[in-house]
């Protein structure tokens, strides 16, 4: 293959790449701001908090998206889902299905044509009673060939444009680290009642230190 030619294929991967990263992630938040780790107390206000799902489309539109997340309840009964918000609102025409797998589909109705990142899904959940142990990691992942439904994306979560492309979604958000219990929770991901002190990298840092490096 001559110079130009390669150069040729170097200009049309470049053109089919992003202009910005296009991510997903999960985000906590215990009444004082979003974070990637939180320790939730009963008979506080933290007994009660949110689970964010945030979609990055770096720029691009959205119409449709599909992913998979840890779930909470199946796990641990003795939490409670107190409410669910959709970034779609009163639409009739989304998709959430298989709450109990992790499993979400959600469609957005029209076109959203902001390209800026997009609170999905907001659950509130609580703990009156002490039920959630300690270092609970939930994390986001595509959909996998053993599951019952077949993944649009290769097996990563994703979306679709307005346009009808697909694109793959990278689980990313902060940097990983691990608990004190030595529980792995990767870039994307939050974890419940982490045990202190969190090692991000080489680095240890203490858990009120990463909390406020996410905020």
């Amino acid at each position: 293959m001559n110079i130009n030619a390669i150069a040729g294929v170097l200009v049309c991967l470049l053109l089919a790449m992003p202009a910005q990263a296009q991510t997903i992630r999960l985000q906590l938040d215990g009444g004082e701001g979003p974070t990637r780790s939180l320790t939730v107390v009963p008979g506080t206000s933290t007994e009660t908090f949110y689970l964010s799902t945030i979609i990055d489309p770096g720029g691009e539109e959205l119409t449709f998206a599909e992913w998979v997340q840890t779930p909470l309840i199946p796990n641990y009964p003795g939490v409670f889902r107190l409410g669910i918000q959709h970034f779609n609102g009163n639409c009739d025409v989304y998709f959430l299905s298989d709450y109990e797998l992790g499993m979400h589909f959600e469609g957005v109705c029209s076109c959203w044509d902001e390209g800026t990142p997009i609170t999905m899904l907001r659950w509130q959940y609580a703990d009156f009673t002490g039920a959630l142990g300690s270092d609970i990691v939930l994390s986001l992942r595509g959909i996998e060939a053993t599951e019952p439904r077949p993944s649009s994306f290769g097996g990563f979560p994703g979306f679709v444009d307005c346009s009808e492309i697909a694109h793959v979604l990278e689980v990313s958000g902060g940097p990983a680290y691990i608990t004190g219990a030595g529980a792995v929770v990767p870039s994307g991901s939050v974890v419940l009642n982490p045990t202190p002190d969190v090692v991000v990298g080489a680095n240890s840092k203490s858990l009120a230190m990463l909390k406020s490096s996410f905020r």
